[in-house]
């Protein structure tokens, strides 16, 4: 329910071997697609988190210790700021200089999307989210 739609999970078929080169990464296609597809991201998020209110035990079996910990406190209004000083303080973010920033800064404009999303549905008792 929800995860299929953001994240691949690939069907193996045979064995399963080890990459043992580094994987560099480069999802270099500008701030605009990181800002379209974030919100796209936040959407999905405040649905999952409505759907995990509803009490759905079998959603909240498959999350990790760090997914519930966010979703217990994503609505709470100090979660954007903690995930700022989490990923800029804690996690060395300062060391990328203003590029660490900047990704501590999305990060928490993103986590208050979310929170926005979801208060903005309850007040106008929205059943589910766009």
């Amino acid at each position: 329910k929800l995860d299929m739609e953001i994240h691949e999970h690939p069907v193996i078929e045979g064995g399963v071997g080890e990459i043992k080169v580094t994987i560099d990464h480069r999802d270099d296609r500008g701030l605009e697609k990181f800002i379209v597809r974030h919100k796209d991201y936040a959407l999905w998020e405040a649905r999952r988190v409505a759907l995990l209110e509803r009490g759905d035990k079998e959603a909240w079996s498959k999350l990790t210790e760090r997914q519930h910990f966010k979703y217990r406190h994503l609505k709470k209004w100090w979660y954007p700021l903690f995930y700022f000083v989490y990923a800029y303080v804690i996690k060395c973010g300062f060391l990328d200089g203003s590029a660490g920033f900047y990704y501590a800064y999305y990060k928490a404009w993103y986590f208050l999307s979310i929170r926005l999303l979801l208060n903005e549905a309850q007040r106008n008792s929205i059943e589910a989210l766009p």
